[in-house]
């Protein structure tokens, strides 16, 4: 009878222990941050322009985040996200930059979460300004 209690036990134990958050990583995501407009160093038209992100993932995206910021005092002029559960997503905004002088320049910084845990991130950014 012990060792028929010892036995449900040893198993009981393998189980609990073989479910692991390694399990659930699903391998290694990969995620890849593409600026799709403007360009970085891109001198764009004072007007209508719209801010384009694609982000792409082996496994699964999971938050993504753009932020737009003038370089010169980091004010923020757009923080826009997402949390989703897909392989690939644009985040898109049409913006007008005809209040901004000829020469301001903005930092565009993208960011997504490698794991649902959001301890690892993919970042990246690019500058470009107004003609």
């Amino acid at each position: 009878m012990k060792l028929k209690f010892l036995f449900i036990l040893l198993i009981a134990g393998i189980a609990i222990t073989s479910c692991s958050k390694d399990d659930d990583d699903h391998g290694h995501n990969e995620i890849t941050i593409t600026f799709l407009s403007p360009a970085n160093g891109e001198e764009i038209e004072a007007g209508i322009k719209t801010i384009e992100v694609e982000f792409s993932a082996t496994a699964s995206l999971h938050d993504i985040e753009i932020v737009l910021m003038l370089k010169e005092t980091e004010s923020v002029v757009l923080d826009l996200g997402a949390h989703l559960h897909s392989q690939n997503h644009i985040l898109s905004e049409t913006l007008d930059f005809s209040s901004f002088d000829s020469g301001t320049t903005f930092i565009l910084k993208a960011e997504a979460q490698i794991e649902h845990d959001g301890d690892d991130v993919v970042s990246d950014q690019i500058e470009f300004s107004i003609q």
